[in-house]
């Protein structure tokens, strides 16, 4: 489901495929990212946070390259996820920082934010939202850094959505828009009111799914592959 459909229809000789879900173009970024994280995670011995900073100034390199014409630059940059390398490393630096990390994780985390904001601009981006990214990663550090400060995010319903939110990002594209569209509302005040109707009925729908499917098969897989480690003869 991650990898990109336009690639098998063209191993396929066939037409432009497309993402069954729009939203699902992010897995594959995702899925690039998880195999280079533990790629450095096992090649580095320790050194991974500086083994990722270097990708990601080369990365940011190769993106600038890009962006002035440079040929086959482009390329190397979609490959290495470039434009989104701000996010991936800012979550690095706020997991090292939540570990007690030091001053070389909040530079790597203001770097990033910065840089997310320059491609922003590169990109002619609107000024909001150039200005809206780093305010992002303010909001992000001050939830895992001084949570007290937020309170709200530690609360039960809360906690229940953010666990939630993979399902209710996997179904509110598509789904969604066919619910909406079902509505046959045109103007912009009924419309409105019926996309904030038919979010709340997915997100409700997520919470259920995650409630009684996905921790119950979780619940189940977790105790299957504990039994299948047990040696034989161990204590159940």
């Amino acid at each position: 489901m991650f990898f990109p459909p336009a690639y098998i229809g063209r191993l396929l000789n066939e037409g432009d495929w497309q993402w069954l879900d729009g939203a699902y173009w992010s897995l594959w970024t995702e899925v690039r990212f998880y195999a280079l994280a533990a790629l450095f995670h096992f090649a580095t011995r320790g050194r991974f946070v500086a083994a990722w900073t270097l990708f990601a100034l080369a990365s940011a390199a190769v993106l600038v390259a890009a962006q002035s014409g440079v040929g086959g630059a482009d390329a190397v940059s979609r490959l290495l996820f470039a434009r989104y390398q701000p996010f991936f490393t800012g979550g690095i630096a706020l997991a090292v920082l939540a570990r007690g990390g030091g001053w070389p994780a909040v530079l790597l985390l203001i770097a990033s934010a910065g840089w997310a904001a320059g491609i922003a601009a590169l990109e002619a981006a609107p000024t909001a939202e150039i200005l809206l990214i780093p305010l992002l990663f303010a909001l992000a550090a001050t939830a895992t850094l001084m949570p007290r400060w937020l309170p709200v995010l530690a609360a039960r319903p809360v906690a229940l959505i953010g666990r939630a939110s993979y399902l209710y990002y996997l179904l509110h594209q598509s789904f969604g828009i066919a619910l909406l569209t079902g509505t046959g509302l045109g103007a912009p005040g009924p419309a409105i009111a019926a996309m904030l109707a038919v979010q709340a009925g997915v997100l409700a729908l997520s919470v259920a799914l995650h409630v009684w499917v996905e921790v119950p098969v979780m619940r189940r897989l977790r105790r299957r592959l504990a039994a299948s480690e047990r040696p034989e003869g161990g204590v159940p």
